[in-house]
């Protein structure tokens, strides 16, 4: 025999402390402003860094296994929409990177100097440890979370 199923309510008053304290009087009447607020832009104070850039040499896909790795950038912007956006707003002036270093990345400013550099010994892999790397990455190249082969 069927049964119907009785809704109960999940409701529970709350243990935790109220986030806002209750007014201990009237609020002050605010007068309205004699002129319209005009919001501004954040300005980001970011310098030109082009010139720290390095450019990459010239892709050769005969040098590598998988040349198609190369073409496969992802990101979640629709750089034009964007480019567009600023434009429209007039906001290009005031993000004049903006647009560039989302395509090409962000340039990480100057560097000092390398004077020293500590390579240290590693150990050599034995024939159990590469065959557990190479069923991590065939795993991880089967669920999606990584391109490959890269060697």
């Amino acid at each position: 025999m069927a049964t119907a199923l009785t809704k109960l309510s999940t409701f529970a008053l709350s243990a935790a402390a109220p986030l806002t304290m209750p007014s201990h009087g009237i609020a002050g009447l605010v007068s309205p402003l004699e002129e319209p607020l005009t919001l501004l832009p954040l300005l980001l104070d970011y310098p030109d860094l082009s010139h720290t850039i390095k450019p990459c040499p010239a892709f050769n896909p005969s040098l590598h296994l998988s040349p198609e790795i190369f073409d496969s950038i992802v990101q979640p912007y629709n750089l034009s929409a964007f480019e567009n956006i600023l434009a429209l707003h007039d906001l290009t002036q005031a993000y004049p990177f903006l647009v560039q270093n989302l395509h090409h990345g962000f340039p990480l400013g100057v560097f000092p100097k390398i004077h020293r550099m500590v390579i240290h010994k590693s150990l050599p892999f034995n024939s159990d440890s590469m065959a557990t790397i190479t069923a991590y990455l065939d795993k991880e190249l089967l669920a999606g979370r990584m391109s490959g082969p890269l060697i």
